[in-house]
This record gives C-alpha cells, structure tokens and sequence, in this order.
C-alpha cells in the first residue's frame, strides 16, 4: 500500500513538472505585431519579387541570343538539350 502511494506522489511530481516545462516553452514563444508581420511579409514578396525578375532578365537575354543563331544552331543551344 505504502509503494502505491509512493509511486502516485512520485507521479504527480513529473506531471507538476512536465506542466511547469510546458507552461514555461509556451511563454518562451515570440509572438509578433502585425506590423512585424506585415513587414516580413513585404520583405519576402521583395526578394521573390527580385528572383523572378532575375529570370525573366535571363529568359529574355537567351531568347535574343537565340534569335541571333541560325536554325541548326539554335537546336545545338543548351536550352533544346533533354
């Protein structure tokens, strides 16, 4: 009887402890304004913007290289290759 009620304090020990852990992770958490979410999310769009600006330079670029080639040599150019 006496190791039962051993073990049941015992037990209620780690699960006061576990709770404590949680509640203590749980305040850690950052949390952000909207503001400092608006403005990462602005932040992202840029650089994606950037990117995809990047390659249509790009795309752009090699289309005109392409249009300065001769037929055969446009299907020897990388861009055909499979």
């Amino acid at each position: 009887m006496e190791n039962n009620q051993s073990n049941i304090t015992e037990e209620t020990k780690h699960n006061d402890n576990s709770e404590t852990i949680h509640e203590q992770s749980q305040q850690k958490e950052k949390t952000f304004s909207q503001e400092e979410v608006s403005q990462m999310i602005k932040d992202r769009l840029a650089r994606e913007r950037r990117k995809s600006d990047e390659r249509i330079r790009n795309a752009i670029k090699e289309a005109k290289k392409l249009a300065k080639m001769k037929p055969v040599q446009c299907l020897m150019s990388p861009v055909f290759k499979f």
